[in-house]
């Protein structure tokens, strides 16, 4: 399981930046309709964490692009199902009515630390192992805006669902329910 040597490691690495915030952005339907809340971007500070995390881990698996945007997944269609045409014009309707009241109600999310999860299932409802790592004290924090190249990441994906193909990738399989909730962790 997780060794004391990489408990060391990563908290050598994450505390040297401080907490800091995501600041929600737009509900969204993203490819394989999963539900998602999708974030302004990462910051500077957690921006400069994933990219030390990846370099100084090259046996890491290089990241896919749904992580490379900040957001939080909260539902996947159910096993054998498919989003029509139809279903993803409401679901991105009531995205967009739901968005109006996030910009003006939405707290900020405090990221203060970073959890080494080993998994038996991506949703999280079931692991084995848990391990939280502090970023840098709390007297620090980072609260500037994401840099311009990282609004425009988030961005490019959230105008991804104006072009009228996009029901293609949101509707492909993958990623359905079993997906998150089957196991994937043999003991």
């Amino acid at each position: 399981m997780l060794s004391s040597k990489d408990s060391s490691d990563l908290s050598g690495i994450s505390s040297k930046y401080p907490c800091s915030y995501l600041k929600p952005l737009s509900f969204f339907v993203s490819w394989q309709g999963v539900l998602t809340l999708a974030y302004t971007g990462f910051s500077p500070a957690l921006a400069g964490l994933k990219q030390e995390l990846n370099s100084k881990n090259p046996e890491l698996p290089r990241e896919n692009p749904g992580s490379k945007w900040p957001k939080t997944s909260f539902g996947a269609l159910k096993d054998n199902q498919r989003l029509t045409p139809e279903h993803l014009s409401v679901l991105l309707k009531l995205c967009r009515i739901f968005n109006e009241s996030l910009q003006t109600e939405a707290k900020k999310l405090l990221v203060d630390h970073l959890l080494i999860v080993i998994y038996k299932c991506r949703s999280l409802e079931k692991y084995l192992e848990l391990l939280k790592v502090p970023l840098s004290s709390e007297d620090q924090l980072d609260d500037s805006m994401p840099s311009q190249q990282e609004q425009d990441n988030v961005q490019a994906v959230l105008q991804e669902a104006d072009h009228p193909s996009y029901w293609v990738s949101a509707s492909r399989d993958g990623n359905r329910e079993s997906h998150y909730r089957g196991l994937c962790y043999s003991y």
